[in-house]
């Protein structure tokens, strides 16, 4: 078997497609553990492949061990993964982001913050990344959650519709305009649109706030699967 061969073309995480390789080693060895090929020795690293068991508890022991291994290798998560046995380079990452860096804040959101954050989205949409730069102390995934959860529910008529015409240009806007015309709808008319308009904001709310919770479990699914494949 040619091991150099098989090292060009197979580096990283295992991929469903390289089952197969994995199989076969697994074939040879019974249960021992097998490593997928890398340049270093890859002979070796193919017959030995450490098999993490994945928890995402985090004690505060593994917080600070953490922050010393983040401070010694600059943050080289796969590095710093192979002095865990139960956590992914992933998970390493999204905890020093999100919890444990000194950049970032923990503190509760001020108004002030709100406000910027509100005029952020408005001018560039659900861009997260772009937005965390304009917001210094706050991660992309602090800003989406407080924004979905604090600000969407609070924003005005005009302020809801202005971002549905930024997500979606295609919005005609003239069938969202707030603007009624005193001279030609009878006050009737206007409460009846006023209350119809009430109606519809509550229900695209509704369906952001789910598609929201969808996506956070879909990307949650997709963390634990990545975790199975590595």
């Amino acid at each position: 078997m040619n091991w150099n061969e098989i090292v060009k073309t197979s580096e990283g995480y295992w991929k469903p497609t390289e089952s197969p390789w994995k199989f076969c080693g697994m074939c040879c060895l019974g249960d021992q553990p097998i490593y997928k090929p890398s340049e270093s020795d890859p002979q070796k690293r193919f017959l030995y492949e450490n098999e993490k068991k994945i928890t995402h508890y985090w004690s505060k022991e593994d917080d600070r061990k953490l922050i010393k291994l983040a401070e010694k290798y600059n943050c080289d998560w796969e590095t710093i993964s192979e002095r865990f046995t139960d956590k992914t380079a992933q998970q390493l990452s999204r905890r020093w982001k999100n919890k444990l860096d000194p950049n970032t804040k923990q503190s509760p959101w001020t108004d002030e913050e709100d406000v910027v954050l509100k005029t952020l989205v408005l001018e560039f949409g659900y861009e997260w990344e772009k937005i965390a730069k304009h917001i210094q102390g706050r991660t992309p995934n602090s800003i989406k959650k407080r924004f979905m959860n604090s600000v969407l529910p609070i924003l005005s008529q005009k302020e809801f519709f202005l971002l549905q015409e930024r997500l979606n240009p295609k919005i005609e806007s003239q069938k969202y305009s707030m603007d009624i015309d005193s001279n030609s709808i009878q006050e009737q008319n206007k409460e009846e649109y006023l209350q119809l308009l009430h109606k519809k904001v509550d229900d695209l709310q509704s369906v952001m706030r789910n598609t929201l919770e969808q996506i956070e479990k879909l990307e949650s699914e997709l963390t634990d699967s990545q975790s199975l494949l590595s």
